[in-house]
């Protein structure tokens, strides 16, 4: 459960740092990805 917990909370940071490089340079974030 600990593992599953830890996995969730990295994708939420992932989400939340992939929708702020989207604000910051707009599509071109996305396309490095």
């Amino acid at each position: 459960e600990e593992e599953k917990f830890a996995f969730q909370r990295t994708v939420s940071r992932l989400t939340e740092m992939q929708t702020e490089d989207y604000w910051l340079g707009g599509d071109r974030s996305i396309k490095q990805v």
